[in-house]
Order: structure tokens, then C-alpha cells, then sequence
């Protein structure tokens, strides 16, 4: 995945400032209250608590970054550019009221995955303000604007890095947030673990430690 320095603004530039969109765990007593008990066992069946487990180490690595934090970036970005050369929407799930003190734009508050083709025509580029490093749950979000709109699009990420949406960094992505979600590779070298420690318990015991 490849990363490169933020360019100057090009023209109209849409910022859209994204809320963290990564779900809990799916849990069936949770969604239908009205199942009781078998809801909950459904959950026990389908593995909830290690779910939600993993769903919260997920939350705590991604570290998603405060409004306050984003808006600073938007600013940072524009800094040199001309009045009026920026449209800012805010995630609605971020804030009731978008703030209004920002410099060179006009913002507005938004649902990201509402936008028409019409809401994106006349942008000569949008980037995408993540709170996290990968976008997490954002997947659906960047292939909607892609089927939308034909203008650039960028991903300035809670990182402060930023990075064109291309194809090669799409997949890259993907694959990225699959590990993040799943923390399969934390899971993986977990389970690694117990027979290592197994075979090492086992190698003292022959060896007469105690």
C-alpha cells in the first residue's frame, strides 16, 4: 500500500470526515429481545463473547482519532487554499451541528453513505478523513463513490498519512482490514502458543525439572 505527502489542493476539494465504522459484535439476544433465552444461547452457540472479544481488541489497536482531531487535519489541509476552495461534510453519526469556524469552506453535516452522484458532481477531488489507520468499515463506502463519481480520491487517514484510493491500494486495504477485524494474526500465533508450551512443560519434565 503506498503512501505519499499531501498534494496541494487542486481546486474544489471535498472533505468528507468520517465517524469510526466498525460494528460491535453481532449478537441475536441483542438485536431480537424478544427471543429471551434462546436468543442468548444462540449467542453462546455462535460464539458472542469471543466476538466481542476480539471486536474490542480490534477497537483498542485501531485507536480512532476525536472530531477535533480530524477537523485539525481538514485545517492543516487548508491552510493555503484560496476561499471557498473546499466543501467540508461531516459524518452525521460525528456531531448534531458541524462546526462552522472553518476557514476556505463551506461544511455541512452528512450521512457518507447517502451522497448521490449529484452531491459529488463539481468536486475536482474528495478525500476521505478517516479516524482510524484503515478505514474500518469503510469498504462499502469507497466502492459507492467510485461507482459515482470519476473525480480523484484520496484517503487522509488518523495517521496524518495520506494515500490516493487507487485499485492497488483498495486491495491492500482489503486484505488489511480482513486482518484487523479478525485478528487473525494475533489469534493464530495465541494458538501457536499452547503447543509450544505443551512441548516445552513436556522437554523439562523428561529433563526431571520440576
Amino acid at each position: 500500500m503506498t503512501t505519499a505527502p499531501a498534494p496541494a489542493i487542486p481546486g474544489r476539494t471535498l472533505f468528507l470526515v468520517c465517524a469510526y465504522a466498525a460494528r460491535p459484535a453481532f449478537s441475536i439476544a441483542g438485536r431480537f429481545p424478544a427471543t429471551g433465552r434462546l436468543g442468548r444461547l444462540a449467542d453462546r452457540l455462535t460464539g458472542h463473547s469471543l466476538r466481542s472479544f476480539i471486536a474490542a481488541a480490534r477497537d483498542v489497536a485501531a485507536n480512532p482519532r476525536s472530531l477535533d482531531y480530524q477537523l485539525a487535519q481538514v485545517e492543516e489541509a487548508l491552510a493555503d487554499a484560496a476561499d471557498g476552495a473546499a466543501t467540508i461534510f461531516v459524518d452525521v453519526a460525528l456531531a448534531a451541528a458541524p462546526p462552522t469556524s472553518m476557514p476556505a469552506a463551506r461544511v455541512e453535516s452528512r450521512e457518507p453513505e447517502a451522497l448521490s452522484a449529484a452531491d459529488l458532481h463539481g468536486f475536482a477531488e474528495i478525500v476521505l478523513v478517516y479516524p482510524d489507520a484503515l478505514g474500518l468499515g469503510r469498504g462499502s463506502l469507497e466502492a459507492g463513490l467510485r461507482r459515482r463519481t470519476a473525480c480523484p480520491i484520496r484517503i487522509l487517514n488518523g495517521r496524518r498519512r495520506t494515500m490516493p484510493l487507487s485499485p492497488e491500494n483498495r486491495r491492500a486495504l482489503r486484505w488489511r482490514r480482513i486482518l484487523a477485524a479478525t485478528r487473525a494474526t494475533e489469534l493464530g500465533l495465541s494458538l501457536l502458543v499452547i503447543p509450544l508450551a505443551a512441548a516445552w512443560a513436556l522437554r523439562d519434565a523428561l529433563r526431571g525439572r520440576s
